[in-house]
């Protein structure tokens, strides 16, 4: 088959705005996780991407099982994941969407071809959605069964454009956004938003100010009330970027003195304060009236997520001592409760003979969990359950993380902290997981 120029420059731009470096860890990867998505139709149903497999709980929290990649179908990166209303899991792939149903247990592919993202409409959580990305062919897809089969809708998104994000307007299914990149023969682009609002039957296409193939954009959230205004971070930048056209005009907002690039970000359910971060910089939060940061900890946040229950964030637990992977904030950031260490994940989730998940993971479980075991605490390798405890909320007091003393001050990163920056951690998973959460988009 013959490429064009155009094609591969798509190509490459894809792979890198997905692909993620191999580094020290459980699958050839740094123990991390850059994702937890909440079930719309179970609060207590958590899920957790990671980049040794995706975890998930069914008491908000308190245990966590392990589900490998290979049960899913990928390995070595870090995929976007949505739950739908019935509790089943959709995960984009390099190759399709695999989706689970409400038992995570027998995964398969519903919907072939480069999946950069998928996402699930809030006003009807029945419906998935997901986008897909053929030679410089966007294309947008719907799922009305929980994701268990998809259809196109409407028209082919504009020629050239590479998605990487895709959201549907809370108040307004008919409003759908794609973020992504307009490529060029070169290998670079230039960012762009798209927006239908007849639900796929027309798109129209604008560029998002200062985004290029470097600075991806990523759609951090829709506002739940008012389907014109979205919010957007950009790859590799740290200013949040906010429209209240719908994506035809944009404002550019700095976060307090932050200087890395966003990483988490999420949205109050009512729209009004907005929460973001990063592992190097902590949590910031504003009112969306104002958009006038304060920092509110140092934690070193990877993803961030917000529920009625309260804000869920994903944590570099290696990273200036904070002693967790997951976490909940009840006050609206200022402090967070530990739910997981990684010392504290169960195992394989149990499944019946035969599925998925009972035939590829349990034999390659010992080698995680002994090296989820080695990483903490710089190797020292301890043992038993994790997940409970206190809060952290920034300060300088010692922490204990799995049974080890952890007395690195806040701000005076860890051996671990430059591995981080060194293996990739400031790339958004999704990041898809998000974005590129995800990231990927989904971090968020």
């Amino acid at each position: 088959m013959m490429f064009s120029k155009r094609h591969a420059a798509c190509i490459a731009l894809f792979v890198s705005i997905l692909g993620h470096a191999r580094s020290a860890g459980a699958n050839g990867k740094f123990p991390a996780a850059d994702q937890l998505v909440i079930d719309p139709g179970d609060p207590t149903h958590l899920v957790l991407r990671t980049t040794f497999g995706i975890l998930t709980s069914r008491n908000s929290g308190q245990d966590w099982d392990w589900i490998c990649e290979t049960a899913v179908g990928y390995e070595d990166y870090e995929p976007g994941l949505a739950v739908t209303g019935d509790g089943s899991i959709i995960v984009g792939l390099y190759d399709g969407v695999s989706v689970a149903a409400d038992d995570s247990c027998g995964w398969s592919i519903s919907l072939p071809g480069v999946v950069p993202d998928v996402s699930v409409s809030r006003s009807d959580p029945s419906v998935a959605v997901a986008i897909t990305t053929e030679e410089t062919v966007t294309r947008y897809w719907e799922s009305a069964d929980n994701g268990v089969s998809f259809a196109q809708v409407g028209v082919n998104l504009p020629a050239d454009f590479v998605g990487v994000t895709v959201d549907v307007a809370p108040s307004d299914p008919s409003r759908i956004y794609a973020s992504g990149v307009r490529v060029d023969d070169s290998g670079g682009g230039e960012g762009m938003l798209a927006r239908s609002i007849d639900h796929g039957a027309s798109w129209t296409i604008a560029s998002v100010p200062g985004s290029d193939a470097d600075k991806v954009p990523y759609i951090g959230a829709v506002d739940p009330s008012d389907p014109d205004r979205l919010y957007v971070r950009l790859d590799n930048a740290a200013s949040l970027l906010v429209s209240s056209d719908g994506g035809d005009s944009w404002t550019a907002h700095d976060v307090g003195a932050m200087m890395l690039p966003l990483i988490g970000l999420a949205l109050s359910p009512d729209g009004t304060v907005i929460v973001v971060g990063n592992e190097f910089e902590g949590v910031w939060r504003a009112p969306t009236s104002s958009l006038a940061f304060e920092q509110l900890s140092t934690l070193a946040v990877r993803c961030l997520t917000w529920t009625d229950a309260g804000i869920y964030a994903c944590v570099n637990e290696f990273l200036y001592c904070d002693g967790f992977i997951a976490g909940l904030s009840r006050d609206e950031g200022s402090s967070f409760t530990p739910l997981l260490q990684l010392n504290g994940v169960r195992g394989p989730l149990t499944c019946s003979p035969g599925s998925s998940v009972d035939l590829q993971c349990p034999s390659l479980w010992p080698a995680v969990s002994d090296q989820l075991d080695k990483e903490l605490c710089g190797g020292t390798g301890v043992g038993g359950a994790g997940g409970n405890g206190g809060s952290a909320s920034g300060g300088d007091a010692p922490k204990s993380n799995g049974g080890c003393s952890c007395t690195t001050p806040r701000g005076s990163p860890t051996t671990s902290t430059w591995w981080s920056l060194l293996l990739g951690t400031l790339v958004v998973g999704r990041t898809r997981h998000r974005k590129f959460g995800v990231r990927v988009r989904r971090t968020s």
